[in-house]
């Protein structure tokens, strides 16, 4: 699975591209996807925070997570179930819009499907 999310800070955090597999992984058509922001797949309180953290990489060039693989990351499912995933984050330089951030996630071997339930 693999999303691409804006870098522009007019567009900051918003999925420009969704693949089939990631739109499955969350629940979602990728026109239901397209130019919403990211956190609306980031479980809390990662969500809240996500924009803050591409505001910090525009800001400074330095980022975290980039061109590394990262383990102890969710999704959140539209039913509100959240899965474990790794993901790696590259950079897509863009000619006419800036950068963009591309996603790739994987499932963790060890817990397959939806794995916590949200609740109020």
């Amino acid at each position: 699975p693999a999303v691409l999310i804006s870098g522009n800070v007019a567009e900051k955090g918003l999925i420009k591209a969704a693949s089939s597999t990631f739109c499955s992984l969350v629940g979602l058509l990728k026109e239901e996807l397209f130019m919403t922001n990211i956190s609306k797949v980031i479980p809390r309180p990662y969500a809240d925070q996500h924009d803050n953290f591409i505001s910090q990489y525009l800001k400074t060039g330095i980022g975290n997570i980039l061109n590394k693989e990262r383990t102890k990351l969710f999704v959140r499912h539209k039913s509100g179930f959240i899965s474990p995933v790794f993901l790696h984050v590259s950079i897509v330089p863009s000619i006419n819009t800036g950068i963009h951030f591309l996603g790739v996630l994987r499932g963790n071997r060890f817990l397959t499907g939806p794995a916590y339930s949200i609740t109020n």
